[in-house]
């Protein structure tokens, strides 16, 4: 069978010279990877890898494949092409037994992965199954791309034969830019409502912009770092932000601002879809100053932060001024509850001459509605998401779901 090598790479074994493994591409006649023209992929740049990528590379004792003594779990950085897993070093100073033992290596979209909460692929791959040629079997756990060989003492090389079970989840549109949504994005003040100020010494110059959209962990909803794009700033005055993102949105988007300095915490502002996988959005953050926010987090009689998240929201009128005696109602039937006058305390009824109201449990895609009596009040998108405040902007005068 004629191979196509790939790269090698050595781990020190106690007592015998270096493991040196190294990668091929299966000649068939099943799990075949192919290049962009649909002909048999000849070499590992033949193979593109235009989405997130995440290598999971396992080398364990057959009789025990519970306790590795390689474990690792990298995403995949630099070519857009399978030749990209040579950039990644496997552990160093690992000591490997001199054995007989099982080289599992497997490539993931990291769109199939779950993710810590630092935003980490978790790879999982006790569910794998392999055929006699040492390709996986076709499973919903399977890998895009993977393959087993053994590792015998004495051996020189370890040659891992590589096959292709989806290339589809590395070489979705969206990751090539086929689909790329075009984003634009101001960010308003929570406070005043007005554009957060530019130019070399402005406000604009200490924030970070992202977008992104959360998504479900167990009860919760995240959004983490990954998930995420950086907005690059556009205009300095007025200050805007934009970028080409090449990320499905499916229901929702929000932006992510986060200010420069020392417990910050990050202020999303969510808005609802029209319709999945738009090619457009002009969108507006918001900037939560750390003092509003302490005095929320004072009024709630919290020593610090909820874990799980908070929505601050306001009511202003068409002129950006707070408005009083509103209630507001949470789609989910979370409690609603309003800063009094001086912000030092909640009260539960209507808002207060500030405006501002609070919910320390409504899950993510609630929709706020101000109650002021007309036909269409206006409504905003929030909820929880972890470690993060979700900003709610309700103006009257206005109608829609943002």
């Amino acid at each position: 069978m004629t191979r196509a090598a790939l790269v090698a790479l050595a781990l020190a074994a106690c007592g015998d010279p270096p493991i040196t493994i190294k990668y091929a591409l299966t000649r068939g006649p099943s799990e075949i990877c192919t290049a962009s023209d649909g002909s048999p992929a000849q070499s590992c740049s033949d193979v593109s890898i235009p989405c997130k990528a995440v290598l999971n590379i396992r080398i364990l004792s057959p009789t025990d494949p519970t306790e590795p003594y390689v474990s690792l779990c990298e995403p995949i950085d630099g070519r857009k092409d399978l030749c990209s897993i040579a950039g990644i070093d496997l552990p160093p100073d690992v000591e490997i037994p001199a054995q007989t033992l099982e080289v599992q290596v497997a490539v993931y979209a990291d769109s199939v992965l779950q993710h810590d909460v630092m935003g980490n692929p978790i790879c999982d791959p006790t569910t794998l199954a392999y055929t006699p040629q040492g390709l996986p079997v076709e499973q919903p756990s399977s890998p895009a791309i993977g393959g087993r060989a053994f590792y015998h003492p004495g051996d020189s090389t370890t040659v891992v034969e590589l096959g292709c079970n989806d290339l589809a989840e590395l070489q979705n549109p969206t990751c090539t830019g086929a689909n790329s949504v075009a984003v634009t994005a101001s960010v308003d003040d929570f406070d005043t409502g007005l554009s957060v100020s530019g130019g070399a010494s402005g406000l604009a110059q200490e924030l970070s912009v992202l977008v992104g959209e959360p998504a479900p962990m167990g009860p919760d909803y995240v959004l983490n770092p990954t998930d995420e794009t950086p907005l690059d700033e556009t205009s300095d005055n007025p200050p805007a932000w934009g970028a080409s993102v090449d990320r499905v949105f499916e229901s929702t988007v929000c932006v992510e601002v986060l200010e420069d300095g020392a417990q910050m915490t990050p202020t999303l502002s969510c808005t609802s879809l029209a319709a999945p996988d738009p090619m457009m959005l002009q969108l507006t953050g918001v900037r939560l100053a750390k003092s509003t926010l302490d005095g929320v987090l004072g009024a709630l009689m919290a020593n610090q932060f909820p874990p799980q998240g908070l929505v601050i929201g306001i009511v202003r009128d068409k002129n950006l001024a707070p408005v009083a005696n509103i209630m507001v109602a949470a789609s989910d039937m979370s409690a609603v509850q309003y800063l009094t006058a001086d912000g030092a305390h909640l009260q539960g009824t209507s808002t207060s001459s500030l405006g501002i109201f609070v919910d320390k449990d409504a899950s993510y895609g609630t929709t706020f509605t101000a109650l002021d009596g007309t036909v269409a009040p206006p409504t905003g998108l929030g909820g929880n998401v972890d470690g993060k405040v979700t900003a709610v902007v309700l103006q009257l005068g206005s109608s829609g779901t943002h």
